[in-house]
């Protein structure tokens, strides 16, 4: 679907925890200097579990997007540059998981990205499909058969890179609640999975630990050849 005719940036909301305390904060925190140009790529082994930890801020991401264009007073039909790696021999169907991250606006077609679910494939789609920010589940683990990366890939995603936020954290630092707008969104995508284990209820926050690039690239290293 295209959700520049439902959502607008006020059915998002930000918070961010500092110590024992949340700060407020708005989308220009959550994805500092964010550009309608950004390749986005949401790394999702599983795309129930990665609508369900990543799909409130797809449709932010989204809205700033659209957000965008609809202030340059002009007619429009595009899409946000935003990416779904899936891993084809898990979760739903092929067809299923396209269907559902492509009501998120992930779309067309060629924006679902098929990549075995490790660590080291994953880093490989990021590489050559060009993404500058990364949602990414903590702790997907590498495939130690999968021949490492070259080190120059390394040095490039170092300089690429503009953002990392982990889903499915156990030490998130983020909050992103979404309008009942939103959420019923979510709610549609998940129901197009066909799946028993992808539930309709859609979750009213969701959760994200920010990484440094250095930080992410270095707990991914063994991916590497250096």
């Amino acid at each position: 679907m295209h959700t520049s005719t439902v959502l607008e940036s006020s059915d998002f909301s930000y918070s961010r925890a500092i110590g024992n305390e949340q700060h407020y904060a708005g989308f220009s925190e959550f994805l500092p200097n964010y550009h309608i140009q950004d390749r986005i790529g949401v790394v999702a082994p599983d795309s129930v579990k990665a609508i369900r930890g990543t799909g409130l801020a797809i449709l932010a991401i989204a809205t700033a997007f659209y957000d965008d264009l609809r202030g340059r007073n002009e007619a429009f039909f595009d899409y946000p540059q935003n990416l779904a790696f899936m891993d084809p021999e898990m979760g739903p169907c092929w067809a299923d998981s396209g269907s559902a991250w492509g009501w998120l606006d992930v779309w067309p077609d060629t924006n679902w990205i098929a990549r075995p679910g490790n660590a080291t494939d994953m880093i490989d789609g990021i590489f050559s499909h060009q993404v500058n920010r990364v949602f990414w589940p903590e702790g997907l683990k590498m495939d130690e058969s999968v021949d490492a990366l070259p080190d120059y890939a390394l040095e490039i995603m170092r300089r690429r890179l503009k953002s990392v936020h982990y889903y499915r954290s156990a030490t998130p630092d983020w909050t992103l609640t979404g309008s009942e707008k939103a959420s019923e969104i979510i709610c549609d995508s998940l129901g197009k999975l066909g799946t028993p284990e992808s539930p309709h209820t859609p979750p009213e926050s969701q959760h994200f630990k920010s990484v440094s690039i250095d930080d992410f690239l270095d707990a991914q290293g063994a991916c590497f050849s250096s």
